[in-house]
């Protein structure tokens, strides 16, 4: 025989407060699947995030619900939803003066499995200021043939600060004879980095380059996330000074 269901509403399931000042209630818990109802007050947001695995439908039950889905907006009325891909980067608003009231359906659970954009875009340019100037940290990661080689992604290139075009090839050669040369310094500082999302997995990293504490150069690298390891796509070095 099976087991008696439950009838739920609001008025007897477990509640919870979100966001900015948001309500939310579970109607159904679980790590299959997940049925919350939210209310969100005029003026009210959640932080921007992404599930690694989780695919939501948002539905608006009354008023009027802003979503930002990579970096596309969205406005849903009533007796309207939206389903949100896994790995979506999304925010949702209140814009209106009316309190508004919509389910989300998570399958799996999302809570789980939650990156916020913020805290994850703040560990990246961390592992990648590490990283800079590239090919500048041998003790750090190596230098022989195949270490310097995994540096970097197959279509690797590079524009000099003289202007000249270098392959992959060029700069393995090159680093092996200065990593070599017994009497190898390397003085340098770095400052102003910048970070940019150009695709997923893809990220732009600008700084100055401060040499032998005279010759400045301003720096861009495109690094590339592949199979979990940073990759250096492109690099650039422009003379700004000195």
């Amino acid at each position: 025989m099976s087991k008696k269901l439950r009838v739920i509403s609001v008025k007897d399931a477990e509640h919870f407060v979100w966001g900015n000042l948001c309500d939310g209630w579970w109607l159904k818990k679980g790590s299959n699947f997940t049925v919350i109802e939210e209310i969100m007050p005029p003026g009210g947001s959640e932080a921007k995030h992404f599930h690694n695995l989780t695919e939501q439908f948002f539905y608006v039950l009354n008023g009027t619900l802003c979503i930002d889905i990579d970096h596309h907006k969205y406005k849903l009325h009533n007796n309207q939803g939206i389903e949100i891909p896994a790995k979506a980067v999304h925010q949702v608003f209140n814009n209106s003066k009316d309190l508004v009231r919509f389910l989300v359906i998570s399958c799996p659970d999302s809570h789980s499995d939650r990156v916020n954009v913020e805290d994850n875009e703040n560990k990246i340019f961390d592992e990648l200021k590490a990283r800079e100037p590239i090919f500048h940290h041998p003790e750090k990661f190596g230098k022989t043939k195949e270490d310097i080689s995994n540096q970097m992604c197959d279509e690797f290139w590079e524009v000099g600060a003289s202007g000249n075009v270098y392959t992959k090839q060029d700069v393995i050669e090159t680093l092996l004879e200065r990593y070599n040369q017994p009497d190898y310094q390397d003085i340098w500082e770095t400052k102003d980095f910048a970070l940019n999302k150009i695709a997923p997995d893809n990220y732009l990293v600008t700084y100055s380059l401060i040499q032998d504490k005279t010759r400045v150069t301003r720096r861009s690298t495109i690094w590339r996330k592949v199979n979990g390891n940073w990759k250096i796509l492109y690099h650039q070095g422009t003379i700004i000074g000195g």
